[in-house]
């Protein structure tokens, strides 16, 4: 991830999420990495905020199906 993640709160906070979930925020992140700046850090800056919130979002689990 980012440096921004190295927060050690919010980090420990990812870290406690589901790892499907951790995978794919994480990739979500990195796909606007080296296409659109612009987007790699709102995206990020969304990331970090919902984690130190502790809020998991997005339909990330299928509805339910993955769990």
């Amino acid at each position: 991830m980012d440096r921004a993640l190295k927060d050690a709160r919010v980090y420990s906070k990812f870290k406690t999420f589901p790892p499907l979930y951790r995978r794919i925020r994480a990739y979500n992140v990195a796909f606007y990495k080296g296409r659109d700046a612009a987007a790699y850090k709102c995206a990020l800056a969304h990331l970090i905020e919902g984690t130190r919130k502790g809020n998991l979002y997005g339909e990330w689990n299928d509805y339910g199906r993955l769990l």
